[in-house]
């Protein structure tokens, strides 16, 4: 036993190092839910600033970044996707619509979280699957946005 520790302290201390449980499950959860809140509002108010109606833009942007800190925290992004990025996709989108600025996003992305080799520079594939996803979720919302969906009856595979 350590030193001032004794059987009586180990029954009788609170329970405080809980790595995983019903009491931090929860937590966990809602501590998602904030920041994804945050990030949609965030988001919201930037793409105001620069005259731009949000149109779901935002809430889909959440998405992404939270699926960005998730491959980041996986180690198989550099870094995650960044308020800087929708900023950066709001004063450069050629149109002054979410559509635009979403398209405009989802190139943007790619450069700025890929993992690179630390010897030749070259990008590497680790991430190439969850930078994938995220570009989807872009794409797919702009399309949506422009009215381009395709109609259920069209899709492949029916």
């Amino acid at each position: 036993m350590p030193c001032g520790e004794s059987a009586y302290h180990r029954e009788h201390q609170p329970r405080t190092s809980r790595t995983r449980g019903s009491l931090l499950g929860p937590l966990a959860t809602r501590r998602h839910r904030v920041f994804a809140a945050l990030v949609e509002t965030v988001a919201g108010s930037i793409l105001a600033d620069h005259g731009i109606a949000a149109n779901g833009l935002p809430k889909v942007f959440a998405k992404v970044v939270g699926m960005g800190r998730k491959t980041a925290a996986a180690g198989t992004m550099a870094y995650a996707v960044s308020m800087r990025a929708i900023k950066t996709a709001a004063i450069e989108a050629p149109d002054n619509n979410a559509a635009s600025v979403a398209e405009h996003l989802a190139t943007l992305i790619g450069p700025r979280v890929r993992l690179w080799d630390a010897d030749t520079g070259d990008r590497l594939p680790d991430g190439d699957t969850a930078l994938k996803g995220m570009v989807d979720e872009l794409t797919k919302y702009a399309k949506k946005a422009k009215g381009e969906e395709t109609p259920p009856s069209m899709e492949p595979g029916e």
